[in-house]
This record gives C-alpha cells, sequence and structure tokens, in this order.
C-alpha cells in the first residue's frame, strides 16, 4: 500500500520466521549495523521534524496528494500482523462459525468477504 520510498528499512519477516530474524540480527553484527544505518538515514530524510510538519500542514491545507490514499476495498491480504497463519485462520473461522459471515462487518465489501471466508474456511 506505500511506495518502497515510504517504507522504513528494517528486517521484514512473517511470525513464523521471528527467531530466525532475531539470531541473525543478534550473530550478523555487520547486517545489524547496515540496517541501523540505513534506518538513521531514514528517519533524518523522511521523519524528521520538519518533514513530519511539512506533511501535516498538506492535510491541514486540505492537499493530501493522491500517492498518500489506497482504497481499503482493494486489500487482498488475509493474514493479520503478528500471528501465525493457523491462529489467523482460526480466529476468523470461529467469527464465521459464532456470528455467520456478517460478523466479519464486511457486507460492503464482498470480495474481501468471501476472500476471508475461502481463507480461514475452505470447501473440503
Amino acid at each position: 500500500m506505500l511506495p518502497p520510498e515510504c517504507i522504513p528499512p528494517t528486517l521484514y519477516c512473517s511470525p513464523d520466521e521471528l527467531e530466525i530474524a532475531l539470531e541473525r540480527l543478534i550473530a550478523d553484527a555487520a547486517y545489524r549495523e547496515s540496517l541501523g544505518q540505513e534506518a538513521r538515514r531514514f528517519v533524518r530524510a523522511r521523519w524528521n521534524p520538519r518533514q513530519v510538519a511539512e506533511r501535516f500542514l498538506h492535510i491541514l491545507k486540505g492537499e493530501v496528494p493522491q500517492s498518500w490514499l489506497f482504497d481499503p476495498r482493494h486489500i487482498r491480504y488475509c493474514y493479520g500482523y503478528g500471528l501465525p497463519a493457523d491462529k489467523v485462520k482460526d480466529r476468523i473461522a470461529r467469527v464465521i462459525r459464532e456470528g455467520g459471515r456478517q460478523a466479519l462487518r464486511l457486507t460492503d465489501k464482498p470480495e474481501l468477504e468471501q476472500r476471508l471466508c475461502d481463507f480461514a474456511m475452505p470447501a473440503e
């Protein structure tokens, strides 16, 4: 959803790969330091007080660039953040079992609703 230049450098991984990622950060000092330097450059360039204030001014003036916006109806990602896929599936399936599809509160987004249903409760 974000352009690459807006994404801070970090070691991205799935929840299932967290232990491996942490081990890499602990064991590989050169990689850790390089990633830290990239993050510092990013923050100084994109998140410094002046840059943040300028973005707020754009918002206050109603001058929000199109590149800042996205339509949430186009989201196709089902896995959530920070949970292994099996736990996400289990929680979505439980919501559907206990409250029906309408419990997802996605009737205005039928494609996403169907995608979540298929993800959590695939036809057998």
